[in-house]
């Protein structure tokens, strides 16, 4: 079986969301979440809803349900220096 290119991204997409998945309890402890939204319709009237992951460091992660599209990538810094 050969994994075609176009499929890589949904594979890490999911493979992200099972792995956050199953330390979700653990992780609640620690100040992470999972958020739920609507995000639209399609044409033929399926919902497609918009996950949001947060981890306590502040490091947010939006994917949609269609597709597995990330729709944002938000990583907080905690000090801000320069480099050179």
């Amino acid at each position: 079986m050969t994994i075609k290119p176009a499929h890589i991204g949904m594979i890490v997409v999911v493979l992200s969301l099972a792995a956050f998945a199953g330390s979700r309890l653990s992780a609640q402890a620690r100040g992470s979440k999972v958020t739920k939204a609507e995000f639209g319709k399609l044409p033929d009237g399926k919902a497609v809803d918009r996950f949001t992951l947060t981890n306590a460091s502040g490091m947010e992660v939006q994917v949609l349900n269609y597709g597995g599209i990330v729709t944002a990538l938000i990583a907080r810094r905690l000090r801000w220096r320069r480099i050179a």
